[in-house]
């Protein structure tokens, strides 16, 4: 999902997110990526790019409410 979308649905819910793009899509150039919604408050999150062989990759999300 991109922070658009994260961010309507996170106020639609009433709840607080953290969001870090992780891929473009080609076909439109936007970013998309991974998101976690909280109801309670979050202090800080930060991105963690995990490596694998030069084909893979993943995104790690963290948070600390």
């Amino acid at each position: 999902m991109d922070e658009q979308g994260v961010s309507q649905i996170a106020r639609w819910l009433g709840l607080n997110y953290a969001y870090y793009p992780s891929v473009i899509y080609p076909a439109t150039g936007r970013y998309y990526g991974p998101a976690i919604l909280s109801p309670w408050p979050i202090e800080r999150s930060w991105k963690v790019v995990i490596a694998g062989d030069l084909n893979s990759y993943g995104i790690g999300l963290l948070d600390r409410a």
